[in-house]
């Protein structure tokens, strides 16, 4: 073979080999090629969700602040910084999550790519997940998400794997976004009695059960649920009527008119529209707080004594148990821009920042309960079903774009903010 008359062709192809191979050696190194399955559970734990007992929590943003959650018998809580019950919905989702890491492949075998990939301790979320025992299970760096994995490097090693998925929404929040946010939790089909007190007003409206429908003939009676209750009723009313309008000055020289007796209050409500309690029951039963108020804030600073407006719900007892009371008590506001109150439910010791529309649920005027009651601004009615329901995305089940979980997690966070939110999971 004539080298020198083929050197050119040779040269090139040997250029691509070489090119090949940094290439192959570049995707080992971030992560552009996948692990062997033999490979992919080599070094890194096989989480099972009821093995974990405690979690906890570093964030770079919270400047050292570790939140742990532990398990206490069948209840999840937050034991530090504070110690309140956890949001159980919340702490399921960490808890799926780390059940179901699954390694997609390695993403880099150099320190130097910790920072690029979010998993050095300015950067990363470093979860660490414990047994009964205290012996930890898992001690992990949660970084960025590239191309549908998440990067994920154990304490103590250098190698980053890719994990399956999104995860780091999961144990990315704030310390607010782990308690319990449920102020009420009853059923609203339950609820016999609804009574407001407060500076607009004493309303009280109550239902009874409704009459059962006669059994067929021929057939015996059966035990069934408890009956359904009526409609709403006013039962007491106190209120003054709306100020008259101010009289314009006399002239010069008249006398002015005599000054008008103090109203009488009224005893019942005009146009009174049963729905409206119906409405107001139904967001009052399953209330959420939008946030907590802050360690120096106490019920008096918070304006939340005796006087301040309350509503109570009284709820028919099931069996053996009688009747339940619940009562919600509104303080000052809480955010002059957001508008936004704090409130506590009586008896205990937790104060709570709820929204608006809740604030005027719990305060609520005469002509809250008609039907010329003014409407929500938009984006804080009740919509289909409840305040502030975010408008459905283009796509969704069956195709189309999906949200990522981060999106989703907002979604949740901006509906509990504003009252709505899901209920405490099992």
């Amino acid at each position: 073979m004539d080298w020198h008359k083929n050197r050119l062709p040779i040269a090139g192809l040997l250029l691509i080999a070489v090119g090949g191979l940094a290439i192959w050696a570049w995707g080992v190194r971030t992560g552009d090629t996948p692990v062997r399955e033999t490979q992919q559970a080599r070094g890194f734990p096989d989480l099972s969700r009821d093995q974990i007992s405690v979690i906890e929590i570093t964030r770079p943003e919270a400047e050292g602040q570790t939140i742990r959650l532990e398990r206490r018998e069948d209840q999840w809580f937050v034991t530090q910084p504070i110690e309140v019950v956890a949001d159980q919905s919340a702490v399921s989702t960490a808890l799926d999550k780390l059940d179901e890491l699954a390694v997609a492949g390695v993403a880099a075998s150099n320190p130097e790519f910790h920072e690029r990939l979010e998993v050095d301790p300015g950067h990363g979320v470093r979860v660490v997940a414990r047994g009964a025992d205290g012996n930890a299970l898992a001690d992990l760096w949660i970084g960025a998400y590239r191309s549908g994995n998440t990067m994920v490097r154990l304490e103590g090693e250098e190698r980053v794997v890719s994990v399956r998925g999104s995860i780091k929404f999961a144990f990315n929040k704030e310390l607010r976004d782990w308690r319990d946010r449920a102020i009420l939790n009853v059923e609203a089909d339950d609820v016999t009695e609804a009574a407001w007190r407060g500076p607009n007003g004493t309303f009280r409206f109550t239902r009874a059960a409704a009459a059962a429908p006669a059994a067929p003939e021929g057939e015996g009676e059966t035990p069934s649920a408890q009956p359904e209750l009526g409609e709403w009723q006013q039962t007491e009313i106190s209120y003054l009527p709306p100020a008259p309008a101010e009289p314009e000055t006399p002239p010069a020289g008249r006398r002015p008119p005599p000054a008008p007796a103090a109203p009488t209050p009224l005893t019942a409500i005009e146009g009174f529209q049963a729905g409206k309690v119906r409405s107001m029951v139904a967001s009052l039963a399953r209330m959420r707080a939008a946030d907590f108020a802050a360690p120096d804030v106490t019920p008096e600073s918070a304006g939340l004594g005796p006087d301040a407006p309350r509503v109570t719900l009284t709820t028919r007892g099931e069996g053996d148990a009688g009747p339940q009371t619940f009562t919600v008590i509104l303080g000052n506001e809480a955010n002059a821009e957001r508008h936004d109150f704090y409130a506590q439910r009586e008896g205990e010791p937790t104060i709570y920042v709820i929204s608006r529309f809740l604030g005027e649920r719990v305060n609520p005027t005469a002509t809250s309960f008609t039907e010329s009651a003014p409407t929500t601004p938009p984006g804080e009615g009740e919509g289909a079903h409840g305040e502030g329901m975010p408008m459905p995305m283009p796509g969704g089940e069956g195709g189309g774009a999906q949200l990522p979980p981060e999106v989703m997690e907002q979604i949740r966070r901006q509906l509990e903010q504003q009252g709505l939110g899901g209920g405490a999971g099992p």
